[in-house]
């Protein structure tokens, strides 16, 4: 019995009331302060994520510009495997890579831009 007495004197007491008091006047005032500092905490949040959000745009752009670029090789490239198995394709080959020329064709080497290198 004497916990329940000394409880109640401490939930009775001058200072008790006196927080709960202020409390309760105040309350509107309290919940508007929490809610003001939740929301300056998630402004200033905002504010230094700035740069990351800056960085991701530019690494979105480039990697955008990376596939335009893969999407056009990707086309070069299937030109190139529809040409590989064809005839003029083995022979500019032949021509560009191996130096090869057909049986009936002549040969003019012009030597007048060597003597200027030189």
């Amino acid at each position: 019995m004497n916990i329940v007495r000394i409880s109640e004197k401490i939930k009775n007491s001058e200072k008790t009331l006196k927080i709960k008091s202020f409390y309760k006047d105040n309350s509107i005032r309290i919940k508007l302060l929490l809610l003001c500092a939740i929301c300056l905490g998630m402004i200033i949040r905002g504010v230094m994520q700035q740069p990351q959000i800056i960085a991701n745009k530019e690494e979105i752009a480039r990697l955008e510009e990376q596939i335009e670029y893969e999407g056009v090789r990707q086309e070069e490239v299937d030109e190139m495997s529809e040409m590989v198995g064809t005839d003029e394709y083995i022979e500019k080959i032949a021509r560009e890579k191996l130096g090869m020329v057909k049986a009936d064709e002549k040969i003019f080497i012009d030597v007048s831009t060597s003597d200027e290198q030189q």
